[in-house]
């Protein structure tokens, strides 16, 4: 056996947390004894005794850059090391997350606690923790004015709500007396005039069935509609229609 590991095993890692270091790292997804905090403890303690990052890469068989990634989490607030996980989730930080995080440079421990914060709160994620070293580099903002700048360079996503409604027997004669060219764009108007806070990206109506797509406010605008009406959305609409285009 190579002494100078049975002296690292000896001095600085029992052979156990030597094991659970080893089913802890790499590709050992299903297998993890230990957090990244725990990994990172005991990287920092080779590292701390004298034991060099090639030696510690060659031995457990991961890249040298992962190494630094678990000795960034060095000076991980204790209060933080339970929230550190392998992988996603909405309650917890990510090792990636936790290590990049810890690269951003903060001038003080109540600093680097509203970083983490809101990496927990916000999901902010390797990118965007990169992106804030970055701009740390170029302005003299504080730490809330960097997040604030990242946040705000989020895209948008607007989520379209997709509804759908059936023609009723007695409106489909309604129907064939609109012109097919104009029907839609007509259609368009008859909701807006149900719906007057609602924005609809489209709208069509055909013989047999009607859509509409619109926003989450406007989902809930019509549903509302309808229920001060004691209906559903599509008897409200049918309801309009013999209403607004009957005498057509």
């Amino acid at each position: 056996m190579n002494l100078r590991k049975l002296s690292i095993w000896k001095s600085i890692l029992s052979r156990e947390e030597w094991v659970d270091l080893k089913l802890s790292v790499g590709t050992h997804s299903r297998i993890r004894r230990l957090s990244p905090v725990g990994v990172a403890k005991l990287l920092i303690r080779l590292r701390d005794a004298g034991v060099s990052t090639k030696w510690i890469t060659k031995e457990i068989q991961i890249d040298s850059s992962i190494v630094s990634r678990f000795l960034l989490l060095d000076g991980l607030p204790s209060k933080y090391e339970d929230l550190v996980a392998w992988g996603q989730h909405k309650e917890k930080i990510s090792f990636t997350q936790a290590a990049f995080a810890m690269k951003v440079e903060t001038v003080s421990d109540t600093d680097r606690l509203f970083l983490l914060k809101k990496v927990l709160e916000e999901g902010l994620n390797k990118q965007e923790l990169q992106n804030i070293r970055e701009l740390q580099s170029r302005t003299e903002l504080n730490i809330e004015q960097l997040i604030n700048e990242t946040l705000n360079d989020r895209p948008i996503v607007l989520k379209r709500n997709l509804m759908i409604g059936f023609i009723e027997g007695d409106v489909k004669p309604i129907l064939n007396t609109m012109e097919p060219d104009t029907i839609d764009l007509e259609f368009i108007k008859l909701l807006k005039d149900i719906f007057p806070l609602v924005e609809f990206y489209s709208a069509k109506i055909t013989i047999n069935r009607f859509t509409l797509t619109t926003d989450e406010f406007g989902q809930r605008q019509i549903e509302l509609k309808a229920r001060k009406e004691n209906v559903n959305y599509n008897t409200l609409i049918m309801a309009n229609i013999r209403k607004m285009w009957g005498d057509t």
